[in-house]
């Protein structure tokens, strides 16, 4: 899979600058931009890589005469110790870029690596594993593709994605006088066309109101399993095309027993809020090929 986002140089320049990379003290101190070396990024782990691509942009923005080779693919499961690509150019534009690239790759495998071991806890299931918006500021596009690079799915990219009424704007409504099933009908009839209405309930009672209101898709929140289970049942009984996403308090420790309740989606905030990244190293082979 090909990395197609366009809207990433000005995080990718942003970084640099932040880095400082137009005046590296120490490598403008000690190495010639003209001495021509090659790197590895090797893996210090076993995971899923992701973010290959946006490590070549790094370089490439850098110094665009680096030569970028890569070893294996976004998706592919790396092993500790395993090259993941070479570099080779000016040592001295590797070795400014180096940090910002490593940052950028160590991030985006470390949420695929996490969203893989989701995607395998639910195996056997029909429920899809999926993202949030607890995302990193700026970084939000790069965060939810490598969810899909772990075999996850994308929830709403940004607010304009779909209508999800949450408790915020259900505890405001209803104190100015609104019912439940108004406050979906007023959504539905301010929505622009083709949005699904979805609503975040708590309570059996409520994701049954929510239904035979019209919601499309329901939002089991914090729920605990036993009444996930029944809630669940009964909503398929009322319109078996409802859709049902659980979120709320899950991790891999419970994240089969949710699906095993036959809700579609389970939404993780931790895929994307408390990665941890997967760590890389950029090692030179010590050689000047300069001529």
């Amino acid at each position: 899979m090909r990395f197609a986002f366009s809207n990433i140089d000005g995080l990718i320049s942003a970084a640099l600058v932040e880095d400082s990379t137009s005046f590296d003290a120490t490598t403008d101190a000690l190495i010639s931009s003209e001495h021509v070396a090659e790197a590895s990024i090797i893996s210090k782990s076993n995971g899923i890589v992701s973010g290959l691509e946006v490590s070549e942009l790094v370089f490439k923005k850098m110094d665009n005469s680096l030569d970028y080779s890569y070893k294996v693919t976004d998706g592919d499961r790396v092993k500790e110790y395993q090259p993941v690509a070479t570099i080779r150019g000016s040592f001295a534009s590797i070795l400014k870029g180096e940090r910002t690239a490593l940052n950028f790759l160590q991030r985006m495998s470390g949420i695929s690596t996490l969203v893989s071991k989701y995607v395998d806890a639910v195996s056997g299931t029909n429920a899809k594993i999926v993202d949030t918006r607890k995302t990193l500021p700026g970084h939000r596009i790069l965060d939810k593709y490598a969810v899909k690079i772990g075999g996850g799915g994308n929830h709403r990219i940004n607010l304009s994605d779909g209508i999800l009424i949450k408790d915020n704007h259900i505890n405001f409504l209803k104190n100015n006088g609104y019912s439940l099933s108004e406050i979906i009908n007023k959504a539905r009839s301010n929505a622009g066309f083709g949005l699904k209405i979805e609503i975040e309930v708590e309570t059996y009672k409520d994701a049954v109101n929510s239904v035979k209101s019209g919601a499309d898709i329901v939002l089991l929140d914090n729920m605990p399993l036993d009444e996930m289970e029944k809630t669940v049942s009964d909503l398929r009984t009322i319109d078996k095309n409802v859709i049902i996403e659980a979120s709320g308090g899950i991790g891999l420790n419970n994240v089969s027993n949710i699906a095993k309740t036959g809700v579609d989606i389970i939404s993780v905030g931790a895929l994307t809020h408390s990665v941890i990244a997967h760590d890389f190293s950029l090692i030179s082979s010590c050689e000047d090929f300069t001529e």
